[in-house]
């Protein structure tokens, strides 16, 4: 009972860290109502009426994808090299961030598997906001809210800026990018991004609250996610 309240305790202090973000869901409806189909059709109208400028979007998409591709690679890299060097001597931050990657990445996965049971269909189909429910036999045409990518880089940027603080702005800017860039090429409503973007700062911060504690740092670490010289 006492390991309980205390565990309840936890999940509130939590909670009160981030109300924010939880609040910030309260917002969603009224782009399921009306800010969806406003916004989507604001940037079918520009496609059309100013192609050529449009052009210069086409061809930065694949160098988002590119990036987002890349994220992959250097998460995979992490938690092997992580891994690698789990039982050996100061290796503590290494040690954390793979932890928080591990975590991280099984946590996201799991929770963007609710798209399937929304059922949500994405902006190629029309902009209505239309929920059919579980969508397993068509995975793709209809699991569009939340955005698995967005919710993916916007983990991987909380992550990134407990350790690497000084460079939080690149790593939101670059995890921003990318969820416009699915707006842009009408793989998802705003909705669906801004969802993924508040499930992966989440996830993100609850990673490192749940498992990176501050006794388990080593003595350099400053508290920030750097260590101090």
């Amino acid at each position: 009972m006492v390991f309980s309240y205390w565990r309840m305790m936890v999940d509130m202090h939590f909670f009160r860290e981030n109300r924010l973000l939880f609040y910030a869901f309260f917002i969603l409806p009224l782009f399921f109502l009306y800010l969806d189909k406003k916004i989507m059709t604001c940037i079918r109208d520009f496609k059309i009426n100013y192609p050529q400028t449009y052009v210069f979007f086409l061809k930065i998409d694949p160098l988002a994808n590119f990036i987002y591709d890349m994220l992959y690679v250097i998460v995979a890299y992490l938690i092997i090299l992580g891994f690698i060097n789990n039982y050996r001597r100061n290796r503590e931050i290494l040690k954390r961030i793979f932890r928080s990657l591990s975590y991280g990445l099984v946590i996201t996965i799991l929770v963007t598997q609710i798209k399937h049971l929304l059922g949500r269909q994405r902006p190629k189909l029309g902009f209505e906001t239309v929920f059919y429910g579980p969508s397993f036999p068509n995975t793709y045409l209809y699991s569009s809210f939340p955005s698995g990518h967005t919710t993916f880089v916007f983990m991987l940027a909380t992550i990134f800026s407990f350790y690497l603080p000084r460079f939080r702005l690149i790593f939101y800017i670059l995890a921003a990018w990318i969820g416009f860039e699915r707006i842009e090429d009408s793989a998802h409503f705003p909705s669906d991004v801004l969802g993924g973007a508040l499930l992966g700062t989440l996830i993100g911060r609850f990673v490192i609250y749940r498992w990176v504690r501050q006794k388990d740092l080593p003595r350099e670490h400053n508290g920030t996610g750097t260590l101090s010289r």
